[in-house]
């Protein structure tokens, strides 16, 4: 079963208080979670597979030489598919991420963050390979917890998943959204998604 924006958020115990635009300012200066999605409604719903932008994934190997797919130098098409294994076509979350100090800011610094840089948003570069990603919105909410707050909205995403919806995505045993790649748990364990790109950002 899919989980609405609106659970998501009442999962970790954050009220949302809006949602804005791709690429609009978030009205809030206060620490706190955000959640990237395909519809501006909390309880809404959504299907569809994503439209991966292939001159984005060309773009990105042009300008990672390092690149690979499972060790190998892949192809535009080979890079492009596996980047839709890792969409969950009924999920309208996409992206979860954290802002320790303020949300404004921190959104901001993703709608900067060109493909293949690591800074200023180092996470969730996936995003921006979808070719319609204008029409997301992102939904925020305050609190002070902000690790635990993200843990558990991914936490929450994960165990809502039904077994048909595990399957067909790249990495069953850690079903994250689409542009999530990876989750620290309640021990502070680093745990990956097993999706086989590597060299995709900057070294640091």
């Amino acid at each position: 079963m899919a989980s609405t924006v609106g659970a998501l958020f009442a999962a970790a115990g954050v009220r949302r208080l809006g949602a804005v635009p791709w690429q609009t300012a978030v009205p809030s200066v206060c620490p706190g979670v955000y959640v990237v999605a395909r519809v501006s409604d909390p309880a809404g719903q959504v299907s569809g597979d994503a439209d991966i932008d292939l001159s984005a994934v060309r773009q990105l190997l042009e300008i990672r030489k390092e690149l690979t797919l499972d060790g190998q130098r892949p192809s535009p098409e080979a890079l492009s598919d596996r980047l839709m294994s890792m969409w969950l076509p009924d999920e309208p979350a996409i992206y979860v991420g954290l802002a320790s100090t303020s949300l404004r800011n921190r959104v901001s610094q993703f709608y900067r963050t060109r493909l293949a840089a690591r800074s200023p948003h180092a996470g969730g570069w996936p995003l921006k390979c979808i070719k319609d990603l204008s029409t997301a919105w992102v939904h925020f909410g305050e609190c002070a917890n902000v690790k635990v707050a993200e843990r558990k909205v991914l936490e929450s995403f994960m165990s809502a998943l039904g077994p048909v919806a595990r399957e067909r995505t790249i990495d069953p045993e850690l079903p994250l959204p689409y542009a999530n790649l990876e989750i620290k748990d309640s021990s502070n364990r680093r745990r990956i998604k097993r999706h086989g790109i590597s060299g995709a950002k900057a070294t640091r």
